[in-house]
Formats: C-alpha cells, structure tokens, sequence
C-alpha cells in the first residue's frame, strides 16, 4: 500500500488531490476487502476489486488462521456450572 500511495503522490498535481484520491482508495480498498461487503453479495462488475486488494488477501489470511482447527464445544460446557454458581440467579447462568 506504500507504494500505491507513494505513487499516487508522485502522479498528481497537489497534495490536496493526491489526499481525496488516497481517501477514495482506503475507503473502497476497505469496502471491498470482504468484511462489509462479502464476495458473493459483491456487484459483479466490481468483484474484481476484491481480487486486486491486498486488503482482502490479509483480511482472508486473518480469517484462515482464527477459525483453522475450531472444534464446537458441547452445549453442557457453554452454561457455566459447579457449586460456585449454586446462589447465581438463573438469568445470569
């Protein structure tokens, strides 16, 4: 992104332009990384973004690393119980 933004500096006339172009690309750089906007709810003419974001490569790289060996726990061990919670009122088990 460094050098997209260095680029970008390099190639327009003021840095009041350079900054509303590098605005405009982190926001549609963020749109398009797939968190807000996921690939398949995508418009298909600007799917393609997400293919050349490298964004959407790190946010896909974080995702496959947090849910990579997720195993479900059972129903029993998401209710907190044992006898420390005996004088708990039942909304807050």
């Amino acid at each position: 992104m460094v050098a997209f933004f260095r680029a970008l500096a390099a190639t327009c006339r003021s840095e009041a332009l350079a900054t509303m172009i590098g605005g405009l690309a982190v926001i549609d750089s963020a749109l398009y990384a797939g968190y807000v906007i996921p690939r398949p709810s995508m418009v298909v003419w600007w799917k393609w973004l997400s293919y050349c974001n490298p964004l959407a490569y790190a946010f896909e790289i974080l995702l496959a690393n947090e849910f990579r060996k997720l195993t479900q726990a059972p129903c029993a061990l998401l209710i907190p119980y044992g006898p420390q919670y005996d004088g708990v009122a039942l909304d807050y088990k």
